[in-house]
């Protein structure tokens, strides 16, 4: 039996010699369970959905209103799926060290999704909500680099075979740095860089905080008499320096990573925690330059407002999307 997950290979070996007759109502459920969720989907995406915005719209409901109610189906969705491949590696717990931190990755669709619903549905706590989103992106950056280390450290002569190997160069656009000695030199070099950002960003939460009160924030508004644009630049100057480290690490240990298919899960990660910057960056820029513009209908939105809401909208569509990808 295997966590049916792209996090789940953990437990995917550890099972197998369980004799057949062991298997009954367990194997019945397990069959069960991805059945009844592929039918939600369907149902869900294909039903409830166009049926419910059909019925939002006759009744000449806003635009926001009608945003709420996409944005809940698809957190609906997504929630429980996560939920679903948690649940199975509590249920399958043969690497303790690895799956703990594997459920702290699973987290994140269920902490991104419930966040930007209730920060789309309650506009003025937004700036709370998304920024407490944020911060925990940059724990799971460092929770997938705990991972491929605690991983590597299973092998009883890691450490000692590390100083016998060649130094890893640097990559581009730092190519030209003077590459880190291999062995602990290496590894204090790319666990610095990733906590740096783990650290840095709850201080700029703070700071995000401090400047909302005082009114100086301007979230979302690319506007240099705020704050905002200066705790962007930072945050995302610190989370490229992570995100190196991190891919550097990678590359420097990947055929001994091979084992435990590192890429796809990187992929999921890096798509999440990328994918929402940019398009924030994005919406922020069309509705500075004037191809966006706020819409009347949402009423309880104002300029600044709807350019958050729509950002927190796409997010919780995307992580239905994530928590597909981190499933398979």
């Amino acid at each position: 039996v295997s966590t049916q997950s792209t996090w789940g290979v953990l437990a995917a070996d550890n099972n197998m010699d369980e004799p057949r007759a062991r298997c009954g109502w367990s194997c019945t459920w397990q069959f069960l369970v991805p059945v009844f969720w592929l039918t939600t989907i369907v149902v869900g995406c294909f039903a409830i959905l166009p049926w419910g915005i059909v019925e939002l719209r006759r009744a000449h409901e806003e635009t926001h209103v009608q945003a709420w109610f996409v944005a809940g189906i698809f957190t609906c969705l997504a929630v429980p799926i996560s939920f679903w491949d948690a649940a199975q590696h509590f249920r399958h717990w043969y690497n303790a060290p690895q799956q703990r931190l594997v459920i702290r990755i699973l987290w994140m669709v269920p902490i991104y999704a419930v966040d930007s619903f209730f920060a789309l549905r309650f506009v003025d706590a937004n700036i709370y909500l998304d920024t407490a989103r944020e911060c925990y992106e940059a724990y799971v950056i460092y929770s997938f680099y705990a991972y491929l280390l605690t991983f590597l450290r299973e092998r009883p002569d890691f450490d000692l075979q590390l100083t016998k190997r060649r130094n890893h160069p640097h990559m581009f656009p730092l190519c030209w740095k003077k590459p880190w000695r291999m062995g602990q030199e290496f590894l204090n070099g790319c666990t610095h860089g990733v906590i740096s950002y783990v650290v840095l960003r709850p201080l700029m939460t703070i700071i995000a905080f401090i400047c909302q009160l005082s009114g100086n924030y301007g979230d979302g508004q690319l506007d240099f008499r705020y704050a905002y644009p200066y705790i962007a630049i930072v945050n995302r100057l610190s989370q490229f320096w992570a995100m190196y480290c991190l891919i550097l690490f990678y590359y420097a240990f990947k055929d001994d990573l091979k084992p435990m298919r590192p890429l796809p899960k990187f992929v999921a990660i890096k798509a999440v925690v990328f994918f929402s910057f940019w398009q924030s960056v994005l919406i922020s820029f069309l509705f500075t330059v004037g191809l966006l513009e706020d819409d009347p209908t949402w009423s309880t939105y104002n300029k600044e407002n709807v350019s958050l809401g729509i950002q927190d909208f796409l997010i919780c569509i995307e992580m239905f999307i994530a928590s597909i990808a981190h499933h398979f």
